[in-house]
């Protein structure tokens, strides 16, 4: 895919490059690693992650507008990796933070 036409967000229409930033990274790679179904709340990311709640709201919710993440209606609300956003955290640039 030609670099100038991808941005960080997995669209190719010509948009200028966005890249995402290091938390909006570490949190989707978090979530693109479990298994596919699996989800996870703000706190239990928070947890794992070592960042505070807030952070990890705002950031989901930016990732969710970009369609890479989705959140379910329980509550408390659980988060997962959309198919997108898998595809997003195994390009190259993202893949250092890919939790094992």
């Amino acid at each position: 895919m030609d670099a100038a036409l991808w941005n960080g967000f997995g669209q190719s229409e010509g948009v200028p490059a966005m890249a995402m930033s290091v938390t909006e990274a570490i949190l989707l790679g978090a979530l693109s690693t479990s298994e596919p179904g699996m989800s996870r709340t703000v706190r239990q990311l928070s947890d794992e992650l070592g960042l505070a709640s807030g952070t990890v709201r705002r950031v989901l919710h930016r990732l969710a507008l970009a369609g890479l993440v989705v959140s379910t209606v329980h509550n408390p609300a659980r988060w997962t990796a959309t198919d997108r956003g898998r595809r997003v955290a195994n390009e190259p640039v993202y893949r250092p933070f890919l939790r094992p």
